[in-house]
Order: C-alpha cells, then structure tokens, then sequence
C-alpha cells in the first residue's frame, strides 16, 4: 500500500474574481479523496498536483496552478507519514492517517512563499477537517499565528460542495468540516493545533485571496459611554470603501454613513461590520449600563492582614457576603481567584483561611446597607513596610517603590478599572493597615535595618500621605481614611515573639501614636488605630485545637473576626456599645422590653435610636408618610438608629391587615444616610397607593436586642 500524500492546487475562481490555492490531504488508495468546487458549484478542478512518498519521508511540494505550471508557494510539514491503518515511519504523535493530518499544539503545517496576487488585498484560510457524516460531533481548534478558531465536526456549512469517493461510488455531502482565519497578509503562515482538544485532523487547506482592497471603517462611536435604563444613545458611522455594512443587536443592515438610536437595557456591545464582496470588517463601541457610586476600602499589610484564621471556624452567612464585593492580588488566595471581582469570601494564605475582610465586610454591610461596597486587598506575609512596602517620595518616584507597594498600586489600579468597565464610579473611603511584624525584628533574621522599628512610625506615616496621594483622584470628599491594626497582641515571657520581635513594643506604641486622638506629635489626621490585646484577639497558641498549635504571632479566627470588626468602627469614628454595657451607663433598670421613662418606647428602641432612656422628653418618633420616590407615590417608613448599637436590629415588617406581616413580600429599602453616629434608614411600601390590587398597607419597625 502506498503511503499517504499531499496534493496541491492552484484554482481561479473566476465567478469572484478571487485567487485561490488548495491543499488536500488524502492517500494513494483514494479511501477518502475529497474534490472542491467553487462556491458557485462549479464542476470541480480534476488538475491536482497527483504527488506521492512511498518512503514515509517528510515531504516539500512546490504548488502548481491548473495547467501543472510551478509556483513559488510551497508547504512543509512537521508530522511524518502513516498508511490508514496506522503503520509506517510515523511515531504514534507524528502521523497521517486515514487520509488526515493530525496536529497538535507541538506540532505545524507551514505555507510559505504565498505570491503577492493573494497577499495584496489580504487573505482567508480555510481549515478543513474529518469529513466523516454521520459520526457524532466533536469539537477541534487550529491555530494560525497566535489566533485559535474552533469548530465542531459535521456542523459547519462548506460555501461549495464536499465529494466523497468510496471504491467507484460518489456522494455528495452537503455538510462540511471547516474553520476560517480572515484578513492575513504575510507571505507565511503557520497552522498548529490546539492542545487543550488533543489531536486535530486536517483533509484540507485553501487560501482564498480577496481581490479588493478591504473597507476602511472611518469611525463608529456612541453618544454615551454611560447610560441608565431609559436613556437613548445615538450611534454614529461612517465606512468607506464597502459595498454593504450591517449592525448587530437587532439593528440590521446600515448605510455606509449614517446614525441611528438605540436603548440598551443592560450594558451592550454593538459591532459594526462592512463588506467588500466576501472580505468583511469590523469595529466595536460599548455602552456601560451605569450602576452609581460604589464604596472602595483598600485593605493591606502582611501576614495577619493576608490572614490565617480557619475558614472551617466561620458560621455559613461569612462564607459568602453578597453586600460586599471582593478584588485581590495572587498574593491572597480564595476560591474566586486573584484579580477578578467576586463576592466578599475568605481570602488568606489558603483558600481555606482568612483575614481581617470578613470581619470588616460584616459590619459594613449592617453599618451601610443600601450602598455599593468593595475591598481591594494586597498583603504578603514577612513583607517590611522599610523595604517591601517603601513608596518612594512621590508617585512619579517608582523606582524607589517596593515591590510588595508596586504591586498594590498594581492591584488597586487592576480593581478600579475592572469597576469602571463595569458602570460604577470607584469611590475610595478608607484604608486598614495591618502590619510591622517584620519591622519589629528590628534586622533580627531579616534584611531590615536595626532602626526598623525606630522609624516604624515616620515610615507608616508617609506610607499614608503617598495612599492619599496615589489614590487622590478617586478619594472620597472626606479623604481616604486610614485605620491600623496594632501587631503582636501575644507575647509570653520568653516565647516567640519576644525572641525574634524586638522591636515589637515600639513598632505598637508607633501605632497608637499615629490615632488622630493621640495627643502624639506623630498623629496624622483623619487616622485610627485599633488596640489589640491578647484576651479579644488571641493567637492560635492559645487556642490550642490541632491547628497552629504554637503560632504565637497570628491571629485565629475569632481574633481576626474581632479585628475586622473594630476596623469597621473606627472607619466609621465609633464607639460601640452591646445592650448590657449601654443600660448600665445610662442607669437602666428594667430589661430591653421595659420602658423605663414610660415615653411609649422600650429601652431597646431607645438603645437602637440613641435616645435618653430616662428621659421621657428624649425620643424620636417614627416618621411614616406617603412620599414621591423616583416619580411614584409610596408609603414610606423612617427610621434612625444609632450606630454605636451593637447587636440590636430593626425589622421593617408590611401587612394589609395588621393580621399577618411581611407574608410573602417585604418592605423595599429606599435609603440611608449617616450624619456622625446617627444613621437614616427609609422603607417604602413594595407597591405604589394607586395599585387597586391593594388597597390597603401598613408598615412598621420592630427592634430586637439580638
């Protein structure tokens, strides 16, 4: 049996005026020849290039046109041969077989020396593989000079007809094999196939020159980058050399000048294509659905803010925190990935561990609800705030940036622009620092210097100033406010930390020294720092559950949750309170249902409003109306709640007949606003008071020391 070969040939297609060249694959025995018409249907070209390797041989062929002139073009092959059955000189992952080339990502076909009547105006290749009918369907992908197509077996539609010779019986298939590359101009180019779907077959090539320059899209542009619901955006174009131009997303077919409105109702991509003849391109505008203001805290430092508290200690609603967003560096790790937008999660040194973000996130979310939030973190464990975290003088100063501060910049840039893209205005509000282990070792098995801890609190506070003026573009009006966890809350006399931290005492007195309310002369504005102590926020050490057993320096999961917690507080300026703690301040007797200045509200209302409770002219009432909100009438519900309030809660409840509350549907939270503790929260009826399906509504809070 003769082995397989290669056929080559030139063929005009004078129906289009286009050059064309085929490169067939099949063997001697004919089993699966294959002869291409034009896509007109024109009688099939029968002056192949009949050339065979008896040998097994790699093979050169020089192309040839119609006439069995020579051309300059040739192609080369990187796999060797095989017959049909598998046998010959080719190695099991260099072979042809059953009349196909089978490639794979190490493997190529290369054309070469392609004449210029192809390349003038640009080129197609076709890529045709297995045309096996009635074989289930399976998916391959071919690259050409870095751009991978992808195709499925017996589903694509070939512009001419396929015929397949068994023996002396020809049939036609209607249904072809092909994937298609548009727009080459080099005189080479190179076909592999993709190793992510194995073994690629091959029966054929073609090279299909266009003969007319392509179109040139001049411009194509949108009224608007940003819209909300309802708003109509206004596409322009103007398109030269085209024969015809269309439109996707349902607009259609398009002049070659002109414009045309649209309304979007979800961010949209529209892709403008023009065409002369078969030779089609193509230019893209989005419109961003606008999606309002989004709150950004940035979260860094090293290990403890990296975190190693067990995920397996978390209840289940700090899995996965819906109110918050979550973007961090491949520094950190979770089970959403590094630098990606997800939902708030545990990301720490694992994706079985976290840090101080789900803490932080927890509280924000009851802090702040009805507002869009995000952290972005960057941490790295044994980093130096002398070294690693150093940020130059200015932001033009990068070569004296640290590669730990470098690579924050990065992140945070990396978030900000992902949020952009996707409609939000990126608001920075706040900043936590959590680190100075490395510094306190003060040159102790480290690279630092022995001054490290000494100038811990000058390093952190032009670390904040060079924040503020990274990030000044997107800083809230308020500024970006910082808040420091303070280091090594555990130190047993002789254990770890006093061994390798040195330093830690000042690297902790420099952080108290930098609150706002110090008294210190390094305290910075708009700062404050978090106290940390060995009985709230314990160490693994003195857990002692299997797990980090003699971990002295880094916090387990309920030092971190605690963590978190308090730098929610302090970026808010708050001093919160649990019920027992206010009742006692304030001289209360009775319990939370109580109401001790018989004004009508409980104790625990009054907890939860910051009022007097032994007062009984100290009160807030309940402010319930019916209000235009967004240009419809609702009934709506106010309250105010102090945020020092700790585990108290407000449930707005709706009922239509004082009977059954909440059944099935909820109250819808229009808004809320702070001013210093107090906070604003609004309801609204979950239908307007003209819906005739009801007629009836009324609304209520109920608070609950939880």
């Amino acid at each position: 049996m003769k082995l397989a070969l290669i056929l080559i040939s030139l063929l005009l297609n004078c129906s289009l005026l286009a050059v064309n060249i085929g490169l067939n694959f099949t063997n001697a025995d004919a089993d699966k020849s294959l002869l291409a018409t034009d896509s007109a249907g024109v009688a099939p070209h029968q002056n192949w290039n009949n050339m065979t390797n008896a040998t097994g041989a790699q093979t050169t062929a020089n192309l040839k046109n119609d006439s069995g002139v020579a051309t300059t073009a040739s192609v080369s092959t990187s796999f060797g041969f095989t017959n049909q059955n598998g046998g010959g000189t080719g190695s099991a992952n260099d072979k042809l077989y059953r009349a196909y080339g089978l490639i794979k990502d190490a493997e190529s076909i290369v054309v070469s020396n392609i004449p210029a009547s192809i390349t003038t105006n640009s080129y197609d290749v076709i890529v045709y593989f297995d045309l096996n009918l009635g074989v289930a369907a399976r998916s391959y992908a071919y690259t050409i000079n870095g751009v991978t197509q992808a195709g499925e077996e017996d589903a694509g539609f070939f512009s001419g007809t396929f015929k397949q010779a068994t023996g002396n019986t020809v049939a036609t298939a209607t249904q072809g094999n092909y994937v298609r590359f548009s727009g080459l101009t080099a005189s080479t180019f190179t076909l592999t196939g993709a190793a992510s779907l194995g073994r690629a077959p091959i029966s054929g090539i073609q090279i299909v020159g266009n003969t007319s320059p392509p179109p040139v899209i001049v411009s194509f542009t949108s009224s608007l980058m940003f819209f909300t619901p309802g708003d109509s955006v206004t596409l322009d174009w103007t398109i030269t050399g085209a024969t015809s131009a269309s439109i996707d997303q349902g607009v259609g077919n398009v002049a070659l000048t002109g414009s045309t409105v649209v309304t979007p109702t979800t961010t949209t991509t529209y892709t403008l294509t023009a065409l002369n003849g078969t030779t089609p391109v193509t230019a893209e505008v989005t419109v961003i659905l606008y999606k309002g203001e989004i709150h950004i805290y940035l979260l860094g430092g090293q290990s403890n803010m990296q975190g190693v508290g067990r995920k397996s200690k978390l209840a289940a609603s700090l899995l996965d925190i819906p109110e918050v967003m979550l973007y961090h560096s491949d520094d950190v790790f979770s089970t959403g990935g590094a630098n990606t937008w997800m939902t708030l999660r545990p990301a720490g040194f694992n994706s079985a561990s976290f840090g101080p973000e789900i803490g932080f996130g927890d509280a924000l979310r009851k802090l702040c609800p009805n507002k869009n939030i995000a952290f972005i973190k960057h941490a790295f464990g044994g980093s130096s705030l002398e070294i690693d975290w150093k940020p130059g003088a200015n932001a033009a100063d990068t070569a004296n940036w640290g590669p730990k501060y470098t690579k924050f910049v990065s992140t945070v840039n990396g978030g900000i622009n992902a949020l952009i893209a996707e409609g939000y205005t990126p608001v920075i509000h706040g900043m936590c620092w959590q680190q100075g282990e490395q510094d306190a070792k003060d040159g102790v098995s480290a690279p630092e210097s022995n001054t490290s801890a000494d100038d811990y609190g000058a390093n952190l506070s032009h670390l904040i100033d060079r924040v503020r003026e990274q990030f000044s573009a997107y800083a809230a009006p308020g500024g970006i406010r910082f808040v420091l966890g303070q280091v090594l809350p555990y130190a047993p006399a002789g254990g770890d930390v006093v061994t390798r931290f040195t330093g830690r005492d000042l690297v902790r007195q420099a952080e108290l020294n930098l609150d706002e309310n110090s008294g210190n002369a390094l305290a910075k504005s708009n700062t404050a720092t978090v106290p940390t102590n060995s009985t709230d926020h314990p160490s693994h050490e003195q857990e002692s559950d299997g797990y980090r057993d003699t971990d002295e320096v880094h916090l387990n999961a309920t030092a971190q949750l605690a963590l978190g917690r308090s730098m929610a507080y302090k970026m808010f300026n708050l001093t919160p309170q649990t019920f027992s703690e206010w009742a006692t301040a304030q001289g209360v007797t009775g319990n939370a249902e109580d109401d001790d200045d018989n004004d009508g509200d409980t104790n625990s209302e009054e907890f939860y409003q910051g009022t007097d409770p032994t007062d009984a002219s100290s009160f807030l009432d309940t402010d319930a109306k019916i209000e235009d909100v967004e240009g419809t009438n609702y009934l709506t519900i106010t309250i105010i709640r102090d945020l020092n309030a700790l585990d108290v809660s407000a449930i707005a409840e709706i009922s239509e007949d004082l009977i059954d509350w909440n059944d099935g549907i909820a109250p819808v939270l229009v808004e809320s606003s702070k001013v210093d503790n107090l906070q604003t929260i609004k309801y609204r009826a979950p239908w307007s008071i003209t819906d005739m399906s009801h007629p009836k509504a009324f609304l209520r809070c109920k608070i609950a020391v939880e």
